[in-house]
Parts: C-alpha cells; structure tokens; sequence
C-alpha cells in the first residue's frame, strides 16, 4: 500500500522516529518541504506498507498526532 500526502514536519519527523523506536513495518520517504500561508512547516510525506499492517500504521499515526497536539 503507498499513501502520499503533507502534513506539518513536526508531525512527520516525530511519527519517524516512533517508526524507528518501534520498528513499525513502515517505508517512510519525506519530499520537499516549504512554508504554507500560515507560515507553518509542511512536507510532502509517502508511507509504503502491506495492507495488512494498516491498523498498525493508522493506530500509531493517530497517537502521534494525539501527543503531539496534545489531544488526550
């Protein structure tokens, strides 16, 4: 499975190395990034997994995004 998509390099560098710590079965390659309008840092990310490692993925994404924003 390739997902391809931007999000903020903060998120990116950190979901990375939870990627590293945990040994996730992730690919991860980080494109160009650049200032949005709100002057925040982007970066185009690809993620490369095997389907059946999608819960995996997706579970630990979203709890990166919960640690990093805060959000529980």
């Amino acid at each position: 499975m390739l997902i391809r998509c931007e999000m903020l390099k903060k998120l990116a560098n950190a979901f990375i190395e939870v990627a590293k710590e945990e040994n996730l079965p992730v690919n991860i390659t980080m494109g160009r990034s650049y200032t949005d309008s709100g002057g925040s840092r982007q970066v185009g990310i690809i993620l490369e997994f095997d389907s059946w490692n999608s819960k995996i993925i997706n579970d630990k994404l979203a709890d990166t995004i919960n640690r990093i924003f805060e959000l529980k």
